[in-house]
C-alpha cells in the first residue's frame, strides 16, 4: 500500500483557531514573566504566611468570578478559562498587587536598640535581638545577619519601611550602627 504525502505535514503546523494560540503563548509568557517579578518583589516584602494566603485567595476569587462572566464573550470553554486565569490573570494580579505595594505608599524609618544574638544553626549566621522583643515575627528579613565578629558590638539599626497600599510592608534598607567602645551583646543562644 503507497504512503500518501497528504498525510504527513512538511510545513508549518496549521492552526484551526489562531485567537487560542495566541492566547496560550501570551499566558505562557505571562506565567514566566509574572513568576520572576513575584519573586524579586517578595524578596523586600514582609509578608507572612497567614495575610499572603488571604491576599492570593482573593486574587483568586476576583480572577474566577471575572472569568465566568467573560468567559461567554470571549467564547472560552471551562478548561480554557481556567488555564488563561491560573496561567495569566491570577499571577498578573499578584504582580501588580506587590508591584503597588512596593511603590506606593508613606516611608517610615525605624530605630533599634540590639540587646543580643541567637545563634541560627540552619542559616549560619546570627539573629539579632533587639528591644522590647521588636520585629520578632520577621526574624529573616530583618533579624538575620551572616556570622561575623562585628555583630558583637552592634548597638542599634536603622530600618527604612514602607507601608504599602495593600498592606504589607517593604523593607527599603537596613542600616547597622556599632559601637566598639561598649561591652559586646549578650549571648542569648
Amino acid at each position: 500500500m503507497p504512503i500518501s504525502t497528504e498525510e504527513f505535514s512538511w510545513g508549518a503546523p496549521r492552526l484551526k483557531d489562531r485567537r487560542a494560540a495566541l492566547l496560550n503563548l501570551l499566558s505562557a509568557l505571562l506565567w514566566f514573566f509574572c513568576f520572576a517579578a513575584i519573586y524579586l518583589l517578595a524578596q523586600r516584602t514582609l509578608l507572612d504566611f497567614k495575610h499572603s494566603s488571604r491576599a492570593v485567595a482573593v486574587v483568586i476569587s476576583v480572577v474566577a468570578i471575572a472569568l465566568k462572566f467573560l468567559s461567554t464573550p470571549w467564547k472560552l470553554d471551562g478548561w480554557s478559562a481556567f488555564i488563561y486565569g491560573f496561567f495569566g490573570l491570577v499571577p498578573l494580579g499578584i504582580t501588580l498587587a506587590l508591584g503597588a505595594n512596593a511603590i506606593i505608599g508613606p516611608v517610615e524609618v525605624v530605630g533599634c536598640k540590639a540587646v543580643g544574638l541567637h545563634h541560627n544553626t540552619v542559616m549560619e549566621g546570627f539573629e539579632i535581638e533587639f528591644e522590647g522583643n521588636r520585629f520578632s515575627d520577621q526574624p529573616m528579613r530583618m533579624r538575620a545577619v551572616e556570622r561575623d565578629a562585628i555583630y558583637w558590638w552592634l548597638d542599634s539599626a536603622v530600618f527604612t519601611l514602607r507601608h504599602g497600599v495593600v498592606g504589607f510592608d517593604v523593607l527599603l534598607d537596613r542600616r547597622f550602627v556599632f559601637a566598639p567602645e561598649k561591652p559586646p551583646l549578650e549571648d542569648l543562644r
